[in-house]
């Protein structure tokens, strides 16, 4: 069995916590055809935003690790998904997309293996189906 995609969630305030698992977890992926990881990140609407939340330093080092797996797998991705708008409006957006691009991922951005879709929680699969 290939695996294309890997899909998760994680709430705001787990964000800088689960670097470490998503690179162990990443780095067991042995399969060819593997070109996407899809970070949902919930309950973006809160008052704290993505960059007081995410800890630049624990990213940095998957950063080196998904350039390479970028190189060995064509077309590969990571998509960062949620209400990346939030309360505080494009601004908590913008912010949060320079963040993840110069602090917490800088050489996979530069590569431009990094996107970014701002959904309304009402679009958010896993909230339809009680995952939240």
């Amino acid at each position: 069995m290939a695996l294309e995609r890997f899909e998760f969630t994680v709430e705001l305030y787990n964000i800088s916590r689960v670097h470490e698992w998503i690179h162990r977890t990443v780095r067991t992926i042995t399969s060819p055809l593997f070109n996407e990881l899809v970070i949902w990140i919930l309950h973006m609407t809160h008052c704290r935003s993505l960059v007081s939340a995410m800890n630049a330093d624990g990213w940095k080092a998957m950063d080196a690790s998904l350039g390479v797996l970028a190189e060995r797998n064509p077309g590969f991705g990571v998509t960062f998904r949620g209400n990346l708008i939030g309360i505080r409006g494009r601004g908590n957006f913008d912010a949060s997309r320079r963040h993840i691009e110069s602090d917490c991922l800088p050489l996979t951005s530069l590569k431009g293996f990094v996107k970014f879709e701002s959904v309304s929680d009402a679009e958010n699969r896993f909230q339809k189906m009680g995952v939240v």
